[in-house]
């Protein structure tokens, strides 16, 4: 599915703000589900750019997120063809600090579980004053190989011996690397007609640029680090002509996805099965980065609209996960930003309900329908919507509640009525949640104190009233959110 991928970090001021530019190339006739899905799935960090490029037709549903652009061509010129097209129109390099470009012949990324490193850090870590390209692997091509003979053909670099350069299925470089390639105009070169044109003019050459200039190129790989301005023969007797990717080509056995974070799918060099584990493994570890990717979704879909609940998502992902939650209700929907947190955070079901008549507090609008596009922007199967008051859906309602929220009126009466009216419903170890106690004019404080249950109250967002029957839940959260937490708010029962 993805033909490439681009990862940019840019500096700013005294301190280092991850921004990363996705720019992959999508081409119809290889589209790679699996592939994609992964790379969807467990390459996304905080604070990143993304920028697809999509070369002719694509089928692909990229996620419709602030951080995510999408930039559509023809499907000429190979990858690095589209590289030029979008750093002419579309991106700026020289704003960036490090950019990544991933192939869509690779699957990943793909790290050990108990290996807390952002995929991204492992290959900064080698960029260096004096090394300025880093690739997942190097392939030292072999003097006597057909494509180093046209590179010979073309360029004065390497009048003889091995032509080492990264492979290009994934590399990383830093700023000072691409003011190196703007200066050789290597980003404005239009040459790569043919798939051996495009080896020969742009994998090749762009390590020989460097090494010509001076500077070293590495890899991931431990065997290879090597000073490639001198090297002068392959060092992998197993290689094919210089390459350690292919079956049993690397010192007689096979490179493993682990070693290269990002691995080469095509070749056969990992059996089918066990590329399929090795996925399943690196999606199950993605899971925090999924809950990333739905709040950037949430975030991105409701950034226009109000909301006095936006302190509080992370809280409601760490209850949902901790508890597991399987029904969350919330009273009082508004725009959605609740509700969606909670269905972003994996609740098995999340109810909406609301009036959508608005009230004295929030304004008189009828969010309804905008609700309903939101939703269907952010495709949250888990989440429903239902237009109705508060008391007569309780009479209805059969199911136990994991997480009840309650955020309509906030009169005293009204939040008494709502608490009474649901609390049947609320399983055992359940909680309830009544927004706005810190409000003083507001009536949610008064009954929340009136409560005698284990509870606290989260100071942030207009404050978040914390109920519970279990006083270890309680108590856990006046822990874990300390910082947070109302002083003289904690009530636990005795025994704890």
């Amino acid at each position: 599915m993805f033909e490439w991928t681009n990862w940019i970090q840019r500096t700013e001021g005294n301190r280092d703000e991850q921004k990363f530019s996705a720019l992959p190339v999508l081409r119809e006739r290889r589209i790679i589900p699996k592939k994609s899905g992964i790379f969807l799935k467990t390459a996304w960090t905080p604070g990143a750019d993304y920028v697809f490029i999509i070369s002719g037709g694509c089928s692909v549903t990229i996620p419709a997120v602030s951080n995510v652009r999408v930039f559509h061509r023809r499907n000429i010129g190979f990858d690095f063809g589209a590289y030029e097209d979008v750093f002419k129109e579309f991106v700026d390099p020289d704003a960036y600090d490090y950019i990544f470009f991933v192939n869509c012949t690779v699957r990943g990324p793909f790290l050990p579980t108990y290996c807390e490193m952002n995929w991204t850090d492992v290959f900064k870590t080698k960029l260096t004053l004096d090394t300025k390209i880093v690739g997942a692997t190097i392939n030292i091509l072999h003097a006597h190989s057909e494509f180093a003979a046209l590179f010979r053909e073309s360029y004065h670099f390497r009048p003889c011996g091995p032509v080492p350069h990264v492979q290009s299925m994934m590399f990383a470089v830093d700023r000072s690397c691409m003011a190196i390639l703007k200066e050789a105009d290597f980003f404005n070169r239009g040459l790569a007609i043919t798939w051996v044109e495009a080896i020969i003019h742009y994998e090749l050459l762009l390590s020989q640029v460097l090494i010509e200039k001076g500077y070293n190129i590495a890899c991931l790989l431990p065997e290879y680090e090597l000073d490639y301005r001198v090297v002068s023969e392959d060092i992998n007797p197993t290689s094919w002509e210089g390459n350690a990717i292919d079956r049993g080509a690397y010192f007689g056995r096979s490179l493993h996805p682990y070693e290269t974070v990002f691995f080469k799918n095509n070749r056969g060099t990992v059996e089918a099965r066990e590329m399929e584990s090795l996925t399943s493994t690196a999606l199950t570890a993605s899971e925090p980065r999924q809950s990333f990717l739905a709040q950037a979704r949430i975030d991105s879909a409701l950034a226009k609209y109000p909301s006095a609940w936006t302190g509080h998502k992370n809280f409601a992902t760490w209850l949902v996960k901790k508890m597991r939650a399987q029904v969350v209700v919330d009273l009082g929907v508004d725009y959605g930003f609740s509700t969606f947190c909670f269905g972003a955070a994996g609740a098995a079901e999340v109810v909406g309900i609301d009036a959508f008549e608005g009230d004295e507090h929030a304004g008189r609008r009828d969010t309804y329908s905008t609700v309903l596009q939101i939703k269907n922007e952010l495709k949250f199967d888990n989440v429903s919507i239902i237009r109705g008051r508060f008391n007569e859906i309780s009479r209805e309602w059969s199911r136990p509640i994991d997480i009840l929220h309650i955020d309509g009126r906030h009169n005293y009466d009204d939040v008494r009525a709502d608490y009474l009216d649901w609390i049947r419903h609320i399983n055992i170890n359940g909680v309830v949640l009544l927004h706005d106690v810190c409000v003083s004019d507001f009536g949610v404080r008064r009954f929340f104190e009136e409560i005698d249950s284990p509870k606290l109250v989260l100071l942030n967002s207009f404050g978040l009233g914390v109920i519970s029957r279990s006083s270890e839940l309680i108590f856990s959260i006046s822990e874990l959110f300390s910082s947070l937490i109302e002083p003289g708010s904690l009530h636990l029962k005795a025994d704890l």
